[in-house]
This record gives structure tokens, sequence and C-alpha cells, in this order.
């Protein structure tokens, strides 16, 4: 059984009387005058309630929002990157390529032009040959 002194705790807390004629609490009569009164302090009590409900839920809300974006923005910012890296790279070895190309363009050009030049050199030398 609770002791007197919770008792007289639990009635001293303070309390709103229901809409009857009777505090459930206290047992103490509601007079009709002070019930709309009640009722008044009761609904504005739970509007103030309600409004810092909304005010917290629209901040948790905010935060998250502001939380989505800043992952979203990371996201972005580390796919621009990875695919400026891609470029970089794939700039890199078109560049290696085309220098391969060039290196093995003159390569061939050079075994033409020498080739060329051992034919007229051996062109000379029989027809010094021929003339001797």
């Amino acid at each position: 059984m609770a002791s007197p002194h919770a008792a007289l705790r639990h009635s001293l807390e303070p309390h709103i009387h229901p809409f009857s004629e009777t505090c459930p609490v206290c047992e103490q009569p509601i007079p009709n005058e002070k019930a709309t009164e009640i009722r008044a302090r009761a609904a504005a009590l739970e509007q103030r309630f309600a409004e810092a409900a909304e005010a917290r839920a629209a901040q948790r809300i905010a935060a998250e929002k502001a939380q989505i974006e800043e992952a979203a923005k990371a996201k972005v910012e580390q796919a621009e990157q990875e695919k400026n890296e891609a470029v970089k790279k794939a700039s890199a070895e078109a560049t290696l390529k085309i220098e391969a190309a060039k290196a093995e363009g003159r390569k061939l050009a050079e075994a033409g032009f020498e080739a060329r030049i051992a034919a007229a050199e051996n062109a000379k030398t029989d027809s010094e040959t021929a003339a001797a």
C-alpha cells in the first residue's frame, strides 16, 4: 500500500481537472464557470505541446535533410573527381599511343629513306662500275 506521504505528494502536484463534476485526483467539485476556464487552459497547453513537437520534428527533418544533402554533395564531388581522373588517364594513354605511333612512323620513314639512299648508292656504284 502507498505511504500517506506519497498520497499527499500526489495530491499537491499540479493537475488539471477533467471535464467532469469532480476532480479524480483530489475529488474536489469543479464549478461550471471554472470548467470552461480549465478547458481553455488545457487546450492552450495541448496547443503548446503540439507546436513544440512540430518545431522539434521540423528541426529534426531540417537536420536530416542537411545531412542527406551533404552526403549527396560528397558523392557528386567524388564522382566528379573520379571522372576527372579517368579523363586524365585516358588522355595520358592516348598521348602515349600517339607518341608510339609517331615513333613507329619515324622508324618506317627512316627505314624507307635509308632503303632509298642505299638503292641510290647502289645505282651510283653500279653506274660508276659500268662507266669504268
